[in-house]
């Protein structure tokens, strides 16, 4: 029998990371509120009816849900994680959330004697297709070790972030709120070279060979042409991008009144974004 693990989370990020644990070094069980999101795993994975299922079974649990209320739902309560996980066991939260929160949540699990570090998660540049993933951490030297194997089975980069939880989530809004800028520049860039005649494949090309167009650029550059005539695709699709991007700007700019430092650019993109990527 293999290291026995859980995760909880099993949509478009979690299930790739999932995926990435049905190996001989694991005894996997996982769990999603929608039970259909599981069935990927039938006969594959010991599959859960509960959180609580899944912290009786697993010694390192990780957890992909959508945003905090869903991280509060899966660990706190009769069935979720914290009463139900053994003395000792290290669970780690890959959804972003706010640092402080991930705090807050790791003092209460100290309580119970189990470990909850922050391990949020971003693709790595072969994005889908090769299913890994850049995971950044905050814990103490000690928990990331014990948490490594679970994280080492889906992640192609683990970052070490510090020592104290709510590292690795502060590098990862960090990370996103320079995605988003990004994000917008280029779709301003393409809109201004459209305006002006251009083919957009001629901006690709000169960006290309400059370097300013980075991967995630040219994925939502290249989805927005494709996904142009469909409309009803188009605006799911920005939509599911702009919620997204007003959570994790939200959040970076909770953290930097926190610290005390201004982000004038993080501050427009908050403001803009919607109108930059076609929404508004």
């Amino acid at each position: 029998m293999g290291l026995k693990v859980g995760f909880i989370g099993l949509g478009n990020i979690g299930r790739p990371m999932a995926d990435n644990l049905m190996a001989p070094a694991f005894d996997l069980a996982v769990f999603d509120a929608v039970p259909a999101a599981a069935a990927h795993f039938e006969g594959r994975a010991l599959i859960a009816g509960s959180p609580a299922e899944v912290a009786r079974h697993a010694v390192l649990i990780g957890i992909c849900v959508r945003d905090e209320n869903d991280v509060s739902n899966v660990l706190h309560g009769p069935e979720g994680l914290l009463e139900n996980c053994s003395p000792g066991a290290v669970i780690a939260v890959h959804s972003t959330i706010r640092p402080s929160t991930i705090r807050q949540i790791a003092d209460a699990a100290l309580a119970r004697k189990v470990h909850v570090v922050d391990a949020p998660v971003s693709r790595g540049p072969a994005g889908v297709h090769a299913q890994k993933f850049v995971c950044m951490v905050g814990a103490e030297e000690a928990v990331f070790e014990q948490v490594r194997p679970l994280l080492e089975g889906f992640a192609s980069d683990l970052i070490h972030a510090g020592t104290a939880v709510g590292a690795g989530m502060t590098l990862k809004l960090c990370n996103n709120l320079t995605t988003y800028i990004e994000l917008s520049a280029a779709v301003e860039a393409f809109r201004l070279a459209e305006a002006g005649g251009l083919a957009p494949e001629l901006v690709r090309d000169v960006m290309t060979k400059a370097g300013t167009l980075t991967p995630s650029m040219r994925q939502f550059v290249e989805f927005l042409a494709i996904a142009r005539p469909d409309i009803e695709q188009y605006r799911t699709r920005l939509e599911w991008t702009l919620s997204l991007a007003n959570k994790d700007l939200d959040f970076a700019l909770d953290l930097s009144r926190e610290f005390g430092v201004t982000l004038p650019m993080t501050e427009m993109a908050r403001q803009t974004f919607a109108g930059a990527i076609g929404l508004e």
